[in-house]
């Protein structure tokens, strides 16, 4: 059965010679300081403040430490758990080490990085005598590994590439891998700190792991058909052009500039864009075309600009000779974005991906958003204890489950009780007790199949309390915010 008893007595076996049991790898905000920031007036002045940025920790476990851990810490933060591998060596002079693996289908570099100080030595700090790749630098020290030990990483690499490829249909073209190998000379996978995907036509992708955990990220290609896909990849270009003239506008790199326009020139023949005459605004308007002054604002019109021609080229005439709503416009909406900004003629765009990420931002700090987050997290924490109990071998007996507080403080009777069934639970023996329950016993016969993904609970959950702070999501957050503060 997994749950947090069989990880600790296995977990926490000790390793001769040292008095480390575990790791723990976990990206978080400390959250007193993040509200304290939230709250006071000083963050509400200075706009600045991005409280989404954090640091990816690791921690070190003594038996001790690992029991407080897994069994008396209420909420514990999104991480990797890993029981401590012991580096090869010899006796007392055994010292942490760290091997890292640069994959590409062309080269393979490994490097190793040890540690100055022993395993034993007591009198060193835990975090200083275990540093290698995931601490500072200083503790550590960094050699070449050899060629026998390259090719047999070499080959593990080889083997995650392919799996990754049978499960995702992606091609990994970099990779960085960190390994141990112990005294039986078995190389053991701790994380990977970087993976690149090969894009397709399609499917432009770019993936690094971990993908620093909390942090949100934009779907590029959602759309069903290859004309919507199409579509969006010729925005995206021109999104690329409109960035590209503004470093043009900071930098004033003019062979910079000439090769950017070349390369998008051979773009937009690839899209199929059909682009712009010079004479196209004379037709539409009926009227001779003036040439444009040297030094004009908008660079689709200056023939002097080394953009110019990528302009032309990825302006549609299908498209009604917009491009992205920012340079070639009619007359009428030109004085009018001349007017608003003289010297930003790109400001409708930008201004929209401000209130883009402004709304993002207010998610990320508003108080009702963050109590609604947080009790659909731990509702989900009852259904893994839920679905750990589903894993087991044999018939387990029903074992109990143990709401948080903040979900018994904020919910009403129908409500909890709504909930209740959504994780799969009923009430025990003692009826009247409302934060203890037991798992059904329809999902824990042997050989029984749950009737939910985790997927599905999820979604039913996040529906639900979506619902309910639409009600009356003001009052759950005033009650949460004053009675458990310490959760949020």
């Amino acid at each position: 059965m997994l749950d947090v008893q069989s990880i600790f007595r296995v977990f926490s076996d000790p390793i001769k010679h040292i008095d480390v049991v575990a790791q723990f790898f976990y990206r978080t905000l400390p959250v007193g300081e993040a509200w304290q920031a939230i709250l006071s007036r000083r963050a509400k002045a200075t706009p600045t403040v991005d409280l989404a940025q954090g640091l990816t920790y690791v921690e070190f476990f003594t038996a001790a430490g690992l029991q407080e851990f897994l069994l008396h810490q209420p909420r514990k933060p999104d991480g990797v758990l890993q029981r401590f591998v012991l580096p090869k060596g010899d006796g007392s002079s055994r010292k942490n080490s760290q091997l890292q693996v640069f994959w590409s289908p062309l080269l393979t570099t490994v490097y190793r990085r040890t540690n100055y100080y022993r395993l034993d030595d007591r009198v060193v700090p835990i975090p200083t005598r275990l540093s290698t790749y995931d601490g500072p630098a200083y503790h550590s020290y960094e050699s070449m590994v050899a060629d026998d030990a390259k090719i047999f990483l070499t080959r593990l690499c080889e083997d995650v590439v392919r799996h990754f490829y049978q499960v995702e249909q992606k091609q990994i073209t970099r990779l960085v891998l960190h390994f141990k190998i112990d005294d039986a000379n078995r190389a053991w996978l701790l994380w990977g700190s970087s993976v690149r995907v090969q894009a397709d036509r399609f499917n432009p992708s770019t993936l690094r792991v971990p993908p620093c955990w909390g942090q949100l990220t934009e779907v590029l290609n959602n759309a069903g058909g290859t004309v919507s896909r199409l579509e969006a990849r010729r925005a995206r270009q021109k999104h690329l052009l409109e960035l590209d003239y503004h470093l043009f506008e900071a930098t004033r790199d003019m062979e910079f500039a000439l090769n950017l326009g070349a390369a998008h020139r051979r773009q937009a023949k690839v899209l199929g864009i059909a682009g712009k005459s010079p004479t196209e605004g004379a037709i539409a308007s009926g009227k001779p075309q003036a040439k444009a002054p040297k030094g004009a604002k908008n660079p689709s019109e200056d023939v002097h600009h080394p953009l110019y021609e990528a302009f032309r080229a990825l302006g549609d005439s299908r498209e009604g000779g917009s491009f992205r709503g920012a340079f070639a416009r009619s007359s009428e909406g030109a004085n009018r974005a001349k007017s608003r900004s003289p010297l930003n003629p790109m400001e409708e765009d930008f201004s929209l991906e401000r209130n883009e990420n402004e709304g993002i931002e207010w998610k990320r700090t508003n108080p009702m958003e963050i109590v609604r987050e947080e009790l659909i997290a731990l509702a989900m924490d009852a259904w893994y204890a839920v679905y750990s109990t589903t894993l087991t071998a044999g018939n387990a007996p029903p074992t109990t489950v143990i709401l948080a507080d903040p979900l018994l403080g904020a919910l009403r009777d129908g409500e909890l009780r709504r909930v209740v069934d959504l994780l799969g639970l009923q009430p025990g023996e003692e009826s009247g007790n409302k934060q203890h329950y037991i798992i059904s016993p329809r999902l824990i016969d042997r050989g029984h199949r749950l009737d939910r993904p985790s997927l599905q609970v999820e979604d039913e959950v996040t529906a639900f309390f979506n619902a309910l702070f639409d009600r009356r999501g003001d009052e759950i957050t005033r009650v949460c915010m004053k009675q458990y503060s310490e959760h949020f």
